[in-house]
């Protein structure tokens, strides 16, 4: 779970289980990664025929998510790369990291 300040100052979290309905066509896989208690980082792999409106319709999605748990001050930046961040530990994937903390 990701952990954030809200709008009123309290914390909310976004489960995982929300988080994962983002559904965009032409990704691949995405990962966040959380940067500070009111901002995050969402990682994404496109599929060769994503179209070029995709980051539009990631952030349409985001800003709906994070308007219905009155997160809507929590800022967050979207980057396309080749690959996913892979845990040195257990060598997969996590759809969550948490950049606050010194464990990944």
């Amino acid at each position: 779970m990701m952990w954030f300040k809200n709008e009123n100052g309290d914390k909310d979290f976004l489960h995982p289980l929300f988080i994962d309905d983002l559904d965009v066509e032409g990704i691949k896989e995405y990962q966040f990664i959380k940067t500070s208690d009111e901002s995050f980082v969402l990682n994404c792999v496109k599929l060769p025929h994503a179209s070029g409106d995709i980051e539009e319709e990631i952030k349409r999605q985001l800003d709906q998510f994070l308007s219905k748990k009155k997160l809507r001050n929590v800022k967050y930046d979207i980057h396309f790369k080749d690959m996913l961040q892979i845990d040195r530990k257990t060598g997969k994937v996590k759809m969550v990291i948490d950049a606050t903390k010194d464990n990944f």
